[in-house]
């Protein structure tokens, strides 16, 4: 028995495409593979490449890019690779029990009080954006930051539409933000005096701070109401506000 090898050798390195790309220069796929190019391709050499590229996501916070395909070589010497960047397809939020759990007993996502977009304007990242594990984390600092939140963590899915593509979950357990105190008292010259206050820092779910207190004795009524915008809707400068009305009446026993 004869057996014949017919050896063909690859062909000469003329360049490196990359498709899937946003966030990876040109500049930095030439850089890589400049010492290969002019080279016959040498799949062990070029696949050392292909880590060094994979690298260079990691090192930038990118830590869901990666080469997904083998590379693609043309009879010219022209490599194409994919990759899959990681890029956002949507930022959901989900509102979690004491328990830890987003549905109900009967199945159903749990309704949070606060607005979804309380949560997401404080967000940098935007879906279409690569996933960057270095900026996500500011973003949910942000969010916990807001101080109505027990306890904000990330998730991550797979796309609905494109698997290559990430959901951002965040996993939010809301606080309680209000309290209601009432007392009643008096003072060493006989002057009984009663009061109610109440305060939510989260009014209406949308981060607002609401204030009210009323003090009423045999001599002076006070009461005292404050309300805070931290963020104007829609304001792209962050502004803020604070509206304060308070009066004092005093009764002259004589």
């Amino acid at each position: 028995v004869r057996v014949t090898y017919v050896v063909e050798p690859n062909p000469v390195l003329t360049e490196v495409n990359v498709e899937g790309n946003q966030v990876l220069p040109e500049e930095v796929v030439d850089e890589i593979f400049a010492d290969q190019t002019g080279q016959i391709i040498n799949l062990l050499d070029f696949q050392d490449g292909i880590l060094e590229l994979n690298q260079w996501y990691q090192d930038r916070g990118y830590v869901l890019a990666q080469v997904i395909a083998a590379p693609e070589v043309s009879e010219d010497g022209v490599v194409t690779l994919e990759v899959a960047e990681g890029v956002i397809e949507e930022i959901e939020i989900r509102f979690l029990n004491e328990d830890g759990d987003a549905v109900n007993e009967d199945g159903e996502p749990i309704d949070g009080r606060t607005h979804d977009y309380i949560i997401t304007r404080e967000f940098n990242t935007e879906p279409g954006d690569v996933f960057n594990q270095a900026q996500i984390e500011l973003d949910f600092q942000s969010v916990f930051a807001l101080e109505i939140f027990e306890d904000v963590t990330p998730g991550l899915e797979p796309g609905d539409n494109d698997p290559r593509k990430v959901k951002v979950i965040v996993n939010v357990t809301e606080r309680n933000t209000g309290s209601v105190a009432a007392g009643l008292g008096f003072n060493f010259t006989g002057n009984l005096f009663g009061t109610v206050s109440f305060r939510q820092d989260n009014f209406g779910g949308n981060n607002q701070k609401l204030s009210a207190e009323a003090q009423l004795s045999t001599r002076d009524i006070l009461f005292d109401v404050s309300f805070t915008d931290p963020w104007i809707a829609g304001d792209p400068f962050l502004t803020s506000y604070t509206a304060n009305a308070f009066a004092r009446r005093a009764i002259n026993l004589n």
